[in-house]
């Protein structure tokens, strides 16, 4: 009985270390698990970088499909700003501006980086509501032609995280293929 418990605690490590790694092939700093294939300065994010996230977010895993969360419109490249308020203002108008936030978003967001800020190192952030009060799950994405300061980090890519309040479709999958 022992070791049965063993084997079913061994496979459910190994099945949780399989999905966190699932989410690391996008955002590694280690070049043989990165979906870049290269660790990333602080300055480098090229055509072929953002060509390799789109085709990762279009492919089906276990039959859901990340671009589920991301449209055209909420896709926005080589934008400028100079500090993650700006850019938090910018991608939160555009979740509002499409009828998927109201206009609280913003500012449950910016309590949610007081908390505890979503900078995750390798140039990306993870900003969300410090609350899931979204009208439709949806994810802005903004890249920039320069690194900013995100509390201890530098940020150049941006996944803004909007959320419904209650979601059957497993977006904590999708965002942790993300990370």
């Amino acid at each position: 009985i022992s070791e049965q418990k063993e084997s079913t605690e061994e496979q459910k490590i190994a099945t949780e270390n399989q999905e966190v790694n699932a989410g690391q092939e996008l955002f590694s700093k280690d070049p043989t698990t990165n979906l870049f294939s290269k660790e990333m300065d602080e300055e480098e994010l090229n055509d072929e970088d953002v060509e390799n996230i789109y085709n990762m977010l279009h492919q089906n895993h276990k039959g859901n499909k990340c671009s589920d969360f991301f449209e055209e419109e909420l896709f926005f490249s080589k934008e400028n700003f100079d500090s993650k308020e700006m850019v938090i203002h910018f991608l939160s108008d555009k979740l509002v501006e499409k009828g998927y936030a109201d206009k609280r978003f913003e500012s449950l967001v910016l309590n949610r980086e007081i908390v505890a800020p979503t900078a995750y190192g390798n140039l990306f952030a993870m900003p969300h509501p410090i609350k899931k009060e979204g009208f439709e799950n949806k994810i802005a994405v903004c890249s920039l032609n320069k690194s900013i300061n995100w509390d201890d980090k530098k940020v150049r890519l941006i996944f803004l995280i909007c959320l419904v309040t209650f979601n059957k479709t497993g977006y904590r999958h999708h965002c942790c293929r993300l990370y």
